[in-house]
């Protein structure tokens, strides 16, 4: 689940892990449901030339009412800072 985590909190700090990771993984990669929403959620914002960070995947999720299904915003910065943290460290 960390690992999971940091993976994808990694591509909303960096789009281009995302783009060079869809060569690798796909939602099936993921096991938590939620885990595999954020991650269908970013694959889609980049297919449709999007930036994926943490203000358009909140308003992805808001537009499509999931967001407390995948934990909230709080959730999603969580991603983020356990992937700068992992950097970091």
């Amino acid at each position: 689940i960390y690992a999971e985590q940091l993976l994808l909190g990694s591509f909303l700090i960096n789009n281009e892990f995302i783009d060079t990771a869809l060569e690798f993984i796909n939602i099936e990669s993921f096991f938590l449901p939620a885990h595999q929403e954020i991650f269908d959620a970013i694959h889609t914002l980049r297919r449709n030339n999007s930036l994926a960070d943490i203000v358009s995947l909140k308003n992805y999720f808001s537009y499509n009412k999931k967001i407390k299904e995948i934990g909230g915003d709080e959730y999603i910065l969580k991603l983020v800072n356990e992937a700068s943290s992992a950097v970091i460290n």
